[in-house]
């Protein structure tokens, strides 16, 4: 069994694009396919996160359209961004996933369960949010701000801590480990999405929370999802 840190870079071909992914984990069974935060790549995976899912089912990621090792050019809308998710995982000659969306990434996953319910059994949402709709808060975007226009390496774990992570000692205790895990796990690590690409991720969140756009969202399409989904989020008391 290879794990995050062993997996190798792989590649497909779908539409003339290259698109990078990594598949590793246990030999059988559904693929467990996960799809990243926002401005994050193959290579902003905690391993102790993935290895534990590797160790029982196969894994697989992915750098979606113009992130990371991937060609072409960063989308603006969740909907092309499902879709190329989409389209990766039946090159792959996959039939059925449990997919994982985190943040951002499960944005994606929302859409990518609406447009090809037959490629998803089960589906997990983690610190995401669905498009705008009755009931539906906007956080604070400040952390998301940060995240969006951090450069340095410095700027870039500060907005991960503020983003990922609570402000007690605790909290940050472990957002760091994590944040140490990521950048030491493998070599020859990409950074994040540039500023101008996140800027293109950015559009797509303002789309997705767009009253005007709600047709093209997920709010008032959940009743078409079938299939069991396991919701993590947090709430912040004040």
């Amino acid at each position: 069994m290879a794990t995050y840190e062993e997996a190798r870079d792989q590649y497909v071909d779908v539409k003339g694009i290259k698109f990078a992914y990594r598949r590793f984990g246990a030999a059988e069974g559904v693929p467990f396919v996960l799809l990243i935060h926002f401005r994050g790549t193959m290579d902003h995976w905690d391993p102790a996160f993935l290895n534990p899912i590797a160790a029982a089912r196969p894994v697989l990621i992915m750098d979606n359209v113009g992130i990371g090792r991937s060609g072409g050019k960063v989308v603006s809308d969740y909907n092309d961004w499902a879709q190329y998710a989409i389209d990766v995982v039946s090159a792959l000659g996959i039939e059925q996933t449990d997919l994982f969306g985190f943040s951002m990434g499960g944005i994606a996953a929302q859409m990518f369960t609406l447009r090809a319910p037959r490629l998803v059994r089960r589906l997990v949402l983690a610190g995401t949010i669905p498009s705008i709709g009755k009931g539906v808060v906007l956080a604070d975007l400040g952390p998301f701000e940060q995240l969006r226009s951090a450069v340095t390496q410095e700027e870039q774990k500060d907005a991960f801590l503020d983003t990922f992570f609570e402000k007690s000692d605790t909290s940050r205790a472990a957002g760091l480990e994590s944040w140490e895990r990521i950048q030491s796990a493998r070599q020859n690590r990409v950074d994040y999405v540039s500023v101008e690409g996140g800027n293109r991720q950015a559009a797509a969140f303002a789309k997705f929370m767009n009253p005007a756009l709600a047709e093209r969202g997920s709010y008032d399409r959940f009743h078409e999802i079938k299939i069991p989904v396991f919701i993590a989020n947090v709430v912040r008391r004040q």
